[in-house]
């Protein structure tokens, strides 16, 4: 059985992949900049137990807990949504809150790494983006979404 989709589906999710593209390298960039530019490598110093060390781990797991959960909350709700377009938009709309979770935090660990020349935290960004990298958007998974019954 090959399901039919809305007309602008493809269209849609490369626009999707795209934004998800855009965030992790963006990401990647900013890491790589204050990595090459931003601190002497004399001045950094890694200190996990040290304010912005654990500010910027608390940061991280919470915005990752919290990502995942409206993830799953949001994902949940979808099934009672009668129109794909209408499911996609809300799929959409969820990835993107959950991105942005992500990429809050990992940006957070980036200045702290600027401002304290501590190492853990250019770390936690590298894993934050790693994880954000992780969870971009399935094809086969979203299409799953669209054509499921509540």
């Amino acid at each position: 059985m090959n399901p039919s989709f809305f007309p602008e589906f493809e269209t849609d999710f490369k626009k999707l992949r795209y934004i998800h593209f855009g965030l992790v390298m963006g990401l990647a960039i900013f890491i790589t900049a204050m990595l090459n530019f931003g601190v002497d490598d004399a001045d950094t110093t890694f200190r996990w137990f040290a304010i912005e060390s654990l500010a910027g781990l608390g940061l991280g797991v919470t915005a990752t807990a919290i990502s995942r959960l409206i993830f799953r909350k949001k994902t949940a709700s979808i099934a009672k949504v009668n129109k794909q377009l209408a499911r996609f938009e809300q799929l959409q709309q969820t990835y993107i809150i959950s991105w942005a979770l992500l990429e809050g935090a990992a940006l957070f660990n980036v200045v702290m790494y600027f401002l304290a020349a501590n190492g853990s935290n250019i770390i936690l960004a590298t894993i934050l983006t790693g994880t954000l990298l992780y969870s971009r958007p399935k094809k086969e998974w979203v299409q799953e979404q669209l054509i499921n019954e509540g």
